[in-house]
């Protein structure tokens, strides 16, 4: 039971009674409707509490799904790019294995082109000088003095002195070296590193920028490694500049060589 104001006279009575005990006012129906107002204003006031709840409850949800979604585009970007550091990784270390391969390559190549340069030197210095050499005589002496089937200590006591035996023109005996099976197929070593050397500097045009420097390098190598192997296969010139070429591009392949060499990092 509450108590209430009466309409009339204003006085407090239970909200139970039908007539108002102070002036006799009946306020059966009314109390009902005022019960029923304040009822309503009861659910109305319990109900406002439960849509904030509700509102509270949809705004979280929707705050939820869009940290869910924020999370996963940040997610998403991360992996994308921990699989791109990867992937550059992974070319930059191909790129370095790559390095390493073709600077092997051209000293292979140059290693043979330098004993076929140095023997071609011999054979063309030995026929302008007369000089009989174990290495050399068998380019360097006439061909109707040359006999296969003789030892080197053979021509040790025929030739002795003897110019006369020995080719007139340096190029018969170039003639000679070349012609002779062994130089055809240390030409075609080097010229199969040529062909090696050509194919790996194709993979390694485009470097990754912190390597741009050991690409520079290489090109530079690869300059003088493409000299000196031409220099070997195709000789050319006088003994003088023959000898002064080979000179030049065998040093200044190894001084690349060596460049390059301790600007690789390591994978």
């Amino acid at each position: 039971m509450a108590l209430v104001n009466c309409p009339e006279c204003q006085k407090e009575i239970s909200d139970k009674v039908k007539n108002c005990p102070h002036c006799g006012y009946p306020f059966d129906e009314k109390n009902d409707s005022m019960n029923e107002a304040d009822t309503n204003t009861q659910t109305e006031a319990q109900t406002l509490p439960e849509n904030t709840q509700k509102s509270k409850k949809i705004a979280l949800l929707i705050g939820a799904g869009v940290l869910i979604v924020a999370a996963a585009i940040i997610a998403f970007v991360l992996v994308g790019q921990e699989n791109e550091r990867k992937q550059q990784a992974e070319i930059r270390t191909s790129y370095i294995a790559n390095l390493s391969s073709v600077r092997t390559s051209m000293l292979i190549g140059a290693a043979q082109a330098e004993s076929l340069c140095n023997l071609t030197q011999a054979v063309w210095s030995d026929t302008i000088f007369s000089e009989l050499n174990e290495e050399t005589y068998k380019y360097t002496l006439k061909a109707d003095v040359y006999d296969p089937d003789q030892a080197y200590a053979y021509y040790i006591g025929y030739i002795g002195g003897d110019s006369d035996k020995f080719n007139d023109d340096f190029n018969a005996s170039l003639v000679a070296l070349y012609s002779d099976s062994s130089t055809i197929e240390a030409v075609s070593k080097i010229e199969q590193s040529q062909k090696t050397v050509d194919t790996e500097m194709k993979l390694l045009q485009t470097p990754p920028e912190d390597l741009v420097n050991c690409y520079e390098v290489l090109e530079d190598m690869f300059t003088a490694f493409n000299r000196m192997t031409k220099l070997a296969t195709s000789p050319s010139g006088s003994l003088s500049s023959f000898s002064e070429d080979f000179r030049e591009y065998d040093t200044d392949f190894m001084e690349q060589y060596e460049k390059l060499g301790r600007l690789i990092p390591e994978a």
